[in-house]
């Protein structure tokens, strides 16, 4: 009998031992928390997440119980995983317990009219709260109303935000709505001087703005009603009643318009709100929820201050919020669908002005993302609309961008002159990395090696090794060598000639590939017996296959002395080993010097090219409309994806899976018009590859094939 008794207490405390995970966020300073849930009996620890995509994928894989999500992450989340998600907790403000929401937004009119039919307000002012960066409103919210309101007129010349302006301007006229309507200031101030009527209701129509600022613009958008300036404002109903409250001692002076066409009186516990946004929830998987949650109410409102429960609290509740339980656990998807329409669980749709904006991937890891991505573009309102197309390669999706089939991709500058040369494809915006990463193309050699070395005259006769044929650093190379006049070839364009001419054997992983082709305009038969001599079995592709391809590869090059020298760009160096024993290695300069160290680490005149990481590159065809679309939404998707508190960051893995879409070293997107020192190098690259003109014997060629064809087709050439 005993041995049951102490079966059972045995197993008892194997339960009540039961450790929980909970999702937090990697970004902040967050490690003194995650170190101080574990004190003492704790049964919650932490697991480091990027955002809350990757809180839901660890989820799902049951590798964490429950996380904190806000409306539109959870509303996300939804689009990919419909169940196995249940909602325990709303995290509301402590003065507001009783509110079913955290925000919404009205649309306000005088006491003095008659009519809630919308046209009756045409022509009558719009008082917007406006687009400032420091209020956490995305775009579905503070364009709602307008978007409702507004006519769908497009006008195929002008951009998906221009188009939103005009029928604004048209049907609302003189308005304010103040801050920035598109992301790229330089637009920004041109749109604000096609469309100076959407600011001639501000106190400050110059600046484009209220004179009462507070509350974000909200005060001044109730005010510019009050004065009577325009006939409609659109804010925040809590902004509302404190400002109706402490101003007017709850004397009537508005009434909301709604949007069945009627008129209703301000009441603030039963509005007409255009929209509605929940508190952000505490929420669960569906096999650890039952047990969970009602510990949860337990811990989250422990009055200890000073055991692993208050690290669980500074977790999960900021910012003045207390965790209400909710009557009892209910799956995501009826939490969402509770306060909206039957079809509001799909993705917002909006009116549609000029094609959407097709994305291409390389493998379906990307297109994952993409489609994450896509998804919560649209729950932020952000448009164009974004889809996502997977290929296998950059290479068929540099095919794809430029036969039209799909728009965008991400490219690492090393395939910088081969989307231009290749597939005529050109830059649409810079990605931008962290200032204290290095990212430059070098000559390098084994620093015993050093002797052999003296000017650039040595490098004939010599074996090397490039990462790919057509990439940063064999263009960095043939730069220097054409601008030095290194062989007898001069600005020829016949670079595999110039190569030939230069290196003994070589390994060029890719020159023979048939995507690399319309790169070539050769006179050389073949050139593959010295420039494809070092790689690996006489594998000259451009695939893994080939132990010398990439950055990684052409640097092993030298360490296994198959050859002497070796053009890397140092910032897609992944083998940490080779990097941590750098000193084994000296950079040759441009100029033909040796760096004065071992090592990397040199300066910018040593470097045989100066270059970005990555940009996001398109059809160089497309029109002034089409880019300027992609650069919005680009520049929309940096503002809201990048930061601290975001459903998925732009710029970080995805699933356990790096530099999908961008690169994870990317810090932010730059405007190609930019002037940073590293972009203008880069462009300057670009532009020294186009000056070059085809050798004598490539012309003779060229001419002779013409007359073969002029005399076959009997066509004076």
């Amino acid at each position: 009998m005993w041995k049951f008794i102490l079966l059972a207490l045995f197993c008892g405390s194997f339960v009540s031992a039961k450790e929980y995970k909970i999702c937090r966020s990697s970004s902040g300073n967050n490690d003194d928390e995650c170190a101080r849930i574990k004190k003492g009996d704790s049964s919650v620890s932490c697991v480091k997440v990027l955002d809350a995509t990757d809180c839901a994928l660890k989820l799902i894989k049951n590798e964490v119980d429950f996380g904190v999500f806000t409306p539109d992450e959870l509303f996300l989340i939804y689009q990919v995983f419909p169940n196995r998600i249940k909602v325990s907790h709303e995290l509301r403000h402590r003065e507001r317990t009783e509110e079913i929401f955290e925000h919404q937004m009205v649309a306000l009119v005088s006491l003095n009219e008659t009519t809630g039919d919308l046209n009756s307000f045409k022509d009558g002012g719009l008082c917007h709260p406006g687009f400032v960066e420091t209020q956490s409103f995305n775009d579905r919210i503070l364009k709602e109303f307008e978007r409702s309101a507004t006519g769908s007129e497009c006008n195929e010349e002008l951009t998906y935000a221009e188009n939103e302006l005009l029928n604004l301007n048209k049907f609302f006229g003189k308005s304010c709505r103040p801050g920035r309507w598109v992301a790229d200031q330089t637009l920004d101030a041109t749109l604000k001087q096609k469309y100076p009527e959407l600011c001639a209701l501000c106190g400050n129509k110059t600046a484009c703005s209220y004179t009462n600022s507070e509350n974000h613009g909200h005060i001044g958008a109730l005010e510019c009603v009050k004065e009577k300036r325009g006939r409609v404002a659109y804010v925040a109903l809590n902004y509302a009643r404190d400002y109706v409250n402490n101003n007017y001692a709850k004397v009537p002076m508005f009434q909301m318009l709604c949007s069945n066409g009627t008129l209703k009186r301000l009441e603030f516990d039963n509005p007409c709100a255009w929209v509605q946004q929940r508190w952000s929830v505490i929420a669960a998987r569906e096999d650890s929820a039952d047990e969970l949650a009602p510990k949860l109410t337990k811990w989250l409102v422990s009055s200890n201050s000073d055991d692993w429960t208050k690290a669980l609290r500074d977790i999960v509740i900021r910012d003045d919020l207390t965790a209400k339980p909710l009557p009892k656990l209910i799956p995501h998807s009826v939490y969402l669908s509770e306060n909206r329409t039957a079809s509001s669980l799909d993705l917002p749709e909006y009116k549609k002005c000029g094609k959407g904006i097709h994305w291409c991937t390389i493998n379906e890891a990307e297109k994952s993302k993409c489609q994450w991505v896509a998804n919560a573009a649209a729950i932020f309102g952000i448009t164009p609309k974004i889809s996502c197309e997977k290929t296998s390669s950059y290479f068929e999706c540099f095919r794809s961008i430029s036969e039209g089939k799909t728009d965008i991709m991400t490219i690492d500058s090393h395939y910088g002159y081969v989307a231009r040369k290749g597939f005529s494809l050109s830059t649409v915006i810079y990605a931008d990395i962290d200032g204290e990463q290095s990212n430059v193309v070098l000559a390098v050699i084994k620093n015993s090696a050093s002797s052999n070395f003296s000017s650039l005259q040595d490098l004939k006769g010599k074996r090397a090794c490039f990462p790919e044929y057509g990439g940063i650093s064999w263009m960095s190379f043939l730069n220097v060598v054409r601008k030095t006049n290194l062989t007898s070839h001069g600005t020829s364009c016949d670079f595999k000639q110039i190569a030939s001419e230069i290196w003994s054997e070589a390994c060029v992983p890719g020159i023979e590939d048939s995507n690399y082709k319309r790169l070539q305009i050769s006179s050389s038969a073949d050139g593959k017996s010295s420039l494809c001599s070092l790689c690996s079995e006489y594998n000259c592709q451009a695939n893994d296959k080939n132990i010398y391809f990439r950055d990684d590869g052409a640097l092993k090059c030298i360490e296994n002395n198959v050859a002497d020298i070796a053009f890397i760009k140092t910032k897609n160096l992944n083998d940490f080993t080779v990097i941590a024993n750098q000193d084994q290695y000296r950079v040759l300069c441009k100029n033909g010097s040796l760096a004065t160290n071992t090592g990397f680490n040199v300066d910018d005149n040593c470097t045989w090219a100066i270059t970005i990481d990555s940009e996001v590159v398109s059809r160089n065809t497309n029109s002034e409309v089409d880019e300027s679309n992609i650069v919005e939404v680009l520049l929309k998707l940096d503002k809201w994806f990048s930061y601290y508190r975001t459903p998925i960051h732009l710029y970080k893995q995805f699933n356990n899976t790096k530099d999908l879409l961008f690169k994870d070293s990317t810090v932010s997107l730059v405007s190609k018009t930019s002037d940073y020192k590293k972009i203008q190098a880069y462009k300057e690259l670009m532009a020294e590859t186009e000056k070059c003109s085809p050798s004598s014997a490539t012309l003779s060629f060229l001419s002779a094939s013409l007359l073969i064809l002029s005399l076959i087709f009997n066509v004076v050439p």
